[in-house]
C-alpha cells in the first residue's frame, strides 16, 4: 500500500471543502464528488494494525509505503 505525503493542500484549497476529521470534499475541478483523506502514521498503524505491518518506508518525496500482510 502507499500512502501521499501528509502535505499541506493549499493547491487546491479553491476546489475542496474540508471537513471534520480532515478528510477533502471536491466540489469543482476534474476531481469532483471525490473524498480524500490524509492519514498520519498513527492511523495508518491503526487501520492496518501494528501486527500486520511488515515494513514502514518513507521515500524522498515523503510518500509512505507499507508493506503488510
Amino acid at each position: 500500500m502507499t500512502f501521499d505525503p501528509e502535505d499541506t493542500d493549499e493547491d487546491i484549497l479553491d476546489e475542496v471543502e474540508v471537513l471534520p476529521d480532515g478528510t477533502l470534499k471536491f466540489f469543482r475541478g476534474k476531481q469532483k464528488g471525490m473524498l480524500f483523506h490524509r492519514y498520519k502514521n498513527k492511523e495508518i498503524y491503526t487501520l492496518i494494525g501494528q501486527k500486520n505491518i511488515i515494513s514502514f518506508e518513507r521515500t524522498e518525496k515523503g510518500t509512505r509505503i507499507v508493506i503488510c500482510r
